[in-house]
Parts: structure tokens; C-alpha cells; sequence
């Protein structure tokens, strides 16, 4: 008796694909696109069309728009590879220049600048985006600082550190406002480590 021929796989509802090993990351890729355009101009379907998955698998994957955001931060900011890596190697007294080279080193690069950018941009107006931000720069960024040091202010001077890191940034790569959108980058790594390590240092 005749067999019939197999026949190909369903695809699923609307073409889309599934949790394949490479969709993490072209989600993530695909958010990052969006979330350069701004926090409140992206929404779950939008990356979701432009990764060609279902907005399910994203919940799935991050948990909703907020988680996909801090992941987008993960993969710019690398706390594990980047922050942790400098807070590893304890020089003391250059800490803060380390500090410094690495963040701006961040900033220089496109790929990386522009999530953190709408980050910025979009806390100022956005309660969602604020929120995503406090809890990643304290968790990733402040904790980890304030871990390295010592005394009863060591929290305080954590954030003053990062606060210092985080607003020349805004001026140089954000409102960019001369000179110090114009300062060589050596120049800026140098002045702003050093008022970093003042903080780290009490």
C-alpha cells in the first residue's frame, strides 16, 4: 500500500520562528535597535516583528519590556566582564583611572553607547526607565564599587563615584556641550579618575 510523502514541519501561527539557539540573540540585537530610538518608542511587538518572533517568546525570554531593557544594559554595560573584571584587579590608588578608561571605553563604542544613551535620555521623563536604571546602576555599578572600599560612608562615596562617571558622560556624549564634548579622551579618562579615586579614597 502506498505511503504518503512526509511532509514539511508546521510553521508557526504567522510564519514566525521559534526559541532557536540564535533568537536570544537576535531579540536582543533587534531591541537594541529600537531602544536607541527611545524607551517609550519601543514596545514588545515592534522588537518582536524586527527579530521575526512571536512577542510571546519575548515575555518568555525577559519577562516584558522592562527585563528586555536590562538585558539590552547587561550586554552594553558587561558588569560581569567589564566592571567586574576592573574591581578585580585591586590596584588601590589607580582604581579610579581604571574606572574611568573602562566606562568611557563604553561610551566610545557605538554598539554599546546607544542603549545606555536612551537609558539616560529616557529616565528623565519615563518612570519605567528610571526605575530599570536605578536598580542596574545600583545593583551592577554601585554595589560592586562599594563593595571594594571601606568605612561607614562607603555606599555614599560608591555613588558619588558613579554619579561622577555617569554625568560627565551625559554632558560629553548626550547634551554634548563644549569643551568637555570636544576634550581629548585621555585628557577626560584622566581628570574625571582622578575625582573618581578622590571619592573611592574618602
Amino acid at each position: 500500500m502506498p505511503t504518503s510523502a512526509p511532509q514539511p514541519p508546521a510553521r508557526r501561527r504567522g510564519g514566525r520562528r521559534g526559541g532557536d539557539a540564535d533568537t536570544r540573540g537576535d531579540i536582543l540585537r533587534a531591541a537594541r535597535e529600537h531602544f536607541a530610538q527611545g524607551y517609550e518608542a519601543t514596545s514588545v511587538r515592534a522588537v518582536a516583528r524586527a527579530a521575526d518572533v512571536d512577542p510571546s517568546l519575548i515575555v518568555q525570554f525577559f519577562g516584558g519590556k522592562d527585563g528586555l531593557f536590562k538585558a539590552v544594559l547587561d550586554e552594553a554595560v558587561q558588569p560581569d566582564e567589564g566592571v567586574g573584571r576592573v574591581l578585580a584587579d585591586d590596584g588601590g590608588t589607580d582604581l579610579g583611572q581604571r574606572l574611568a578608561a573602562y566606562f568611557f571605553g563604553m561610551w566610545e563604542d557605538p554598539a554599546r553607547r546607544h542603549p545606555f544613551q536612551a537609558m539616560l535620555v529616557s529616565a528623565a521623563s519615563n518612570e519605567a526607565a528610571a526605575t530599570v536604571l536605578r536598580e542596574f546602576v545600583r545593583g551592577e555599578v554601585i554595589a560592586r564599587i562599594g563593595a571594594m572600599i571601606e568605612g561607614d560612608d562607603a555606599e555614599l562615596r560608591a555613588e558619588l563615584a558613579g554619579s561622577q562617571l555617569i554625568g560627565a558622560a551625559l554632558v560629553r556624549y548626550v547634551y554634548r556641550i563644549p569643551p568637555l564634548c570636544d576634550a581629548p579622551l585621555s585628557d577626560v579618562v584622566g581628570r574625571v579618575g582622578r575625582a573618581v579615586q578622590s571619592h573611592l579614597a574618602g
